[in-house]
């Protein structure tokens, strides 16, 4: 059995701040995470596959962990799958939008 090289978060528990940061950020970073709890208020990751809800039984955990230490395809799935937060370029999209828009408006006003 070879082991393959993964990183993954842990999510602590609802209403921190690391909570929510590691819910919606695998997508972005190509990483899987497990979320331990029972429900989610950020529900989108569960439904793109990038978030798994593993509960709070330690057997479970332990279980879901080593299954993606020890099978890539499985960490794959999660680590690939599609980002339901967006692409992570909203702000670079919004600042060419806006230069655009005041680049236009300078050629138009005759000083």
């Amino acid at each position: 059995m070879s082991t393959v090289r993964v990183g993954f978060g842990l999510s602590p528990g609802p209403g921190t701040l690391n909570d929510n940061i590691l819910q919606s950020l695998p997508g972005h970073l190509r990483q899987s995470v497990l979320v331990m709890r029972e429900v989610t208020e950020r529900p989108e990751g569960v439904w793109a596959q990038t978030v798994k809800l593993v509960g709070t039984d330690r057997e479970r955990i332990f279980q879901e962990v080593r299954e993606l230490m020890d099978n890539p395809a499985s960490y794959q799935a999660m680590a690939q799958a599609r980002n339901p937060y967006g692409d992570g370029q909203a702000a670079n999209r919004i600042v060419q939008i806006i230069a655009h828009i005041f680049w236009l408006r300078q050629r138009a006003d005759p000083l």
